[in-house]
């Protein structure tokens, strides 16, 4: 399989990427395109497993935790990293190679079980969004792990220092991967292509427009509501869906 084409991004000092929303997407079209061309003509589920190959990460299936508290990791450096052993039902520590994307094992088998995929594959997606826009970010990060204990120290000595603005990078990060996440699996020039072809579109009702996303992409049912919300193809509240009825 040929290798993705990751373009270099422009970064904040923090090792963030700066980009907006909309170059967010825009990127996540650009891959999502290089990796399954025909995906805009013919709107399709995309190939988590095979795209996170393409970009030159191996997939792992790890316990991260014995409740679900985390559903995946990425690995960017040989290193040892804490997994669940769920026969001692302890902590320890897992040699993991460089460049591998870990997904809760515990959710993997959730999906076996019930058949809904679309749990697993956002945070497939998710990794991968951080594989591709935050390899600096947590470079800098592991770096600055002492100089953050440091800073918590001065904090409760006095002084008007925390760790703070490190959990707001982070969260920065999170916000940034669920985003390219709900664009990459439905891209936007694939899902505009897609609801164009609807047969009066003004006769169709919200949640039908909902389930014909949700089916052509394999994704859940709040992930189809809010990338059409963002697409502006709806009228309703997220609040007006009973979602525990239709996973059921």
């Amino acid at each position: 399989m040929k290798k993705a084409n990751i373009p270099d991004l422009p970064k904040l000092k923090n090792g963030l990427p700066d980009l907006t929303n909309k170059e967010i997407e825009l990127l996540a079209d650009q891959m999502a395109i290089e990796f399954c061309p025909d995906i805009v003509d013919n709107p399709q589920p995309l190939d988590v497993d095979l795209f996170i190959e393409f970009l030159g990460f191996t997939l792992d299936y790890r316990y991260l935790s014995h409740c679900q508290c985390y559903l995946g990791v990425t690995v960017f450096r040989k290193m040892k990293f804490p997994t669940f052993n769920m026969s001692t039902f302890k902590p320890e520590l897992t040699c993991v190679p460089a460049n591998t994307i870990i997904i809760d094992e515990g959710l993997y088998q959730q999906m076996e079980t019930d058949g809904h995929e679309g749990r697993y594959r956002f945070t497939e997606a998710h990794e991968c969004g951080h594989a591709i826009m935050h390899p600096d970010f947590y470079a800098r990060q592991a770096k600055s792990i002492q100089a953050a204990q440091h800073s918590l120290a001065a904090y409760h000595s006095g002084e008007c220092q925390s760790a703070l603005p490190v959990l707001s990078d982070s969260d920065l990060a999170e916000r940034q991967a669920n985003h390219f996440a709900s664009c990459l699996l439905m891209p936007r020039s694939s899902i505009l292509n897609l609801l164009e072809r609807l047969v009066n579109p003004m006769y169709w009702e919200d949640i039908d427009i909902i389930q014909l996303v949700k089916e052509t992409y394999n994704v859940s049912w709040p992930s189809a509501f809010y990338r059409l919300k963002q697409l502006g193809w709806l009228t309703t509240e997220m609040e007006e869906f009973d979602w525990d009825a239709l996973t059921t």
